[in-house]
């Protein structure tokens, strides 16, 4: 996708005015900088807090890493502190911030994701595009820490209805009710994101396609998808049972390597490629259900 960059002053296409003809009225801004508002200055902040988070995590995990890991965190640091400078100096001045970078925005989204797709939603909702669109190969990410469980140790399940939009768990390394084991890391979603479909019970007919992927995000412990449901009934039954807290979802794939057999009887997956994933009723894997997060009534 390309990148959402914006000038310091507006730009204006506008054609020569011959001697002998009338003016010519101007033509409209092509790549007019966005207005500064409140909505925006508002926006900037929240977005402001949510990189100091994941500054904050990033220099805590430093200390476990390596030294490449550190060195890396400190540049991110750096960089980020002088966007929020600018950023905070532009809003006292009541003008649009600049954009942030691609590498700080690339840092954020390998190492927070669900911060980043925070700040993107934030962004995306007022008048600043202040965010670079990363290419369709970020969307599938590796993330070196545990995800947020909820008081019985599931994964919250995140719906934004007006978007039509459900971030939720697809599988987990757990023994599921197969006694197999898919390991989240061996995932190769690389022609997946060709053709990021969402079904409904693996039934491959056109009638039962759901939604679209908008990412995947591989923890140690989980896959986190996020799904943008299509306005169809079938999907809306979908968004409906999701924020029931009922149904879950299953992942349909092709192993890419042997697979290994475990002490419970079945098989142990390490590599695979990922064909799609459905809604379903019953998933095999138990981790991967519906359990919406606190305020989603």
């Amino acid at each position: 996708m390309p990148l959402a960059f914006y000038s310091s002053r507006p730009r204006r296409v506008s054609l020569p005015v011959p001697a002998d003809e009338e003016p010519q009225h101007e033509q409209p801004a092509i790549f007019a900088t966005p207005q500064f508002t409140e909505e925006v200055a508002e926006g900037v902040a929240r977005a402001l807090a949510i990189g100091e988070r994941c500054r904050a995590m990033n220099e805590k995990q430093a200390r476990k890493r390596d030294a490449s890991y550190r060195e890396e965190v400190e540049r991110f640091t750096d960089a980020f502190y002088l966007w929020k400078f600018r950023a905070e100096l532009s809003v006292e001045r009541r003008e649009m911030p600049e954009p942030m970078s691609h590498e700080l925005a690339d840092f954020m989204c390998r190492t927070y994701p669900e911060g980043y797709g925070s700040m993107r939603r934030i962004f995306d909702n007022t008048n600043g595009k202040l965010l670079p669109r990363l290419p369709s190969t970020h969307l599938t990410r590796r993330h070196p820490g545990a995800l947020t469980t909820s008081t019985k140790g599931l994964r919250l399940t995140r719906i934004d209805e007006a978007r039509r939009e459900i971030e939720h768990v697809i599988s987990s390394p757990v023994v599921d009710r197969r006694n197999d084991v898919v390991v989240p890391d061996g995932m190769d979603a690389s022609a997946y994101r060709k053709n990021p479909v969402v079904l409904a019970d693996h039934d491959y007919r056109i009638e039962m396609i759901v939604g679209r992927n908008q990412s995947l995000v591989v923890h140690p412990d989980a896959i986190v998808a996020t799904t943008r449901l299509l306005d169809t009934p079938l999907a809306s039954k979908v968004l409906r049972a999701a924020k029931e807290g009922v149904g879950g979802w299953s992942i349909g794939f092709r192993p890419i390597a042997e697979p290994k057999t475990t002490d419970e009887g079945g098989l142990r997956y390490e590599k695979w490629e990922l064909l799609e994933y459905s809604f379903v009723c019953v998933p095999q894997n138990q981790d991967a259900v519906n359990v919406p997060a606190p305020g989603v009534e």
